[in-house]
């Protein structure tokens, strides 16, 4: 079995006013996502999430959208 697709999306949610955070990065109004779907030469699908966090957190670890999706591909 080999992985034939690999697609991408990046996924922003407005957060509502009452479910905003707040945090030493400063106020958070969305939230960000990358969303992954692979498929195999088999049919079999599956589906992955990757939540991305701004700021520190995502510095060191290198956990952007961009740099995710890339990775994702390079697989």
């Amino acid at each position: 079995m080999k992985i034939t697709s690999i697609t991408s999306y990046q996924v922003e949610i407005p957060l509502k006013p009452a479910r905003r955070m707040i945090s030493a990065l400063g106020q958070h109004t969305v939230s960000r996502y990358v969303l992954v779907r692979i498929q195999t030469d088999a049919g079999i699908e599956g589906a992955g999430e990757a939540t991305v966090m701004p700021g520190g957190v995502a510095r060191p670890r290198g956990e952007r959208r961009r740099s995710s999706i890339t990775f994702l591909h390079r697989c």
